[in-house]
This record gives structure tokens, sequence and C-alpha cells, in this order.
């Protein structure tokens, strides 16, 4: 059974990898996410489920947050995991560790979208975003870099959320690539046991 508990330890090591993750910010705990698009609240996201939970209202509508994606790490998935009203709020992002552009102009998004009661617990906003009207458009999944998002409650209802940034290995580097070389050097382990 050498061959396949080989294969097991790099399994475990797969759903490891992909499992990891923590509460990346609280607003009831870490305080209030930046209102100022020049100036959004850093986060660098780490392996794993990155939950940003937060809170709008009429004095506090929009939510301004850059996210970083590490090196060898790709942004996956834009997840909406809670939402605690029956209407919906908007979300869009653009490349960058500040937002330069005009909120309200579509042409200043890489992509948006609206979120909030109509869509089910789980459901990546990432998909919904790309190819919005008037937007640049972006590739799935977003490669390492800085992105400024927005979460915004323009009709001033008090509106709880939670948004989960779900980051993975780049595929170029945890994939088929390194498939093929756990594969090799198990051959080449077999081989030499068996000599």
């Amino acid at each position: 059974m050498r061959t396949g508990s080989g294969w097991a330890v790099v399994l475990c090591f797969v759903i490891a990898e992909s499992a990891w993750g923590a509460t990346a910010w609280n607003e009831s705990s870490s305080g209030d996410l930046s209102n100022n698009q020049l100036a959004p609240t850093p986060i660098t996201l780490t392996n794993g489920i990155n939950s940003l939970i937060g809170n709008l209202s009429a004095g506090d509508s929009q939510d301004w947050i850059a996210v970083t994606v590490p090196p060898g790490r790709v942004l996956s998935q834009y997840l909406q995991v809670a939402y605690s009203q029956t209407d919906v709020s908007f979300t869009g992002f653009h490349s960058g560790a500040t937002f330069t552009g005009n909120a309200g102009d579509a042409g200043s998004y890489a992509g948006y979208t609206h979120f909030g009661a109509t869509f089910a617990s789980g459901t990546d906003l990432l998909p919904l975003m790309n190819g919005a009207p008037g937007s640049s458009g972006f590739t799935i999944p977003l490669a390492a870099g800085s992105y400024t998002f927005l979460l915004q409650q323009a009709s001033g209802i008090p509106t709880g959320y939670q948004v989960d940034f779900n980051v993975v290995p780049e595929p170029a580097t945890f994939g088929f690539v390194t498939s093929a070389v756990l594969l090799s050097w198990g051959l080449r382990t077999r081989r030499a046991n068996s000599a």
C-alpha cells in the first residue's frame, strides 16, 4: 500500500490547503470600515475563506475595502453569506489599492452587481459582476494583486452583511504542474524502493 499512502498525504494537503481561512474583518470588533474610496480599509487576504462582516446605514452607506491577494494565490470566489434585510445592496470593484474613478459611473468598475435578499447564502458574486453593463470586465479567478471593493446601501436602511473572499493556490503553482511533479517523484521513489 505504499503507492496509495503517498497520494493520501497529498490529498489531505490539498483539502487542508483549501480549508484554511479566518475572519478578515468584523466591524463590531475590528472597527468601522472606511467610507473613503481614496483610503479604503486595507486587508491582506490569507489562503481559504476570508470573512468580511459589516454594517451599512444612513450615516454609513458605503464600506470601501482594498483587498490584497498574495503572490501564488488567486481570488476564486466572492460569496454572499449573510444579509439582514429584505432589499438589496450594491457591490463593485476595480483593480488597485484605491478607487480613483467615479463611484457612480459603471465604467469605473471592472465589475459590479446587486446582492442581498434575492440571493441564497453562498452565492458567488464574481460571475454576476463580470460583464455588467458599462464595466471593463475581468477574468475569474482574480490574480494576485490589490482590488478595491465597494459595498453600498443607498437607501439608508440599516443592513448587516457577511461576504467571504475565497483565496486558493494559483492553478499554475498547485495544479497539473505540481501533480505531474508529485507523480514523477512517486514513481522515482517506488523504483528506488523496489531496486
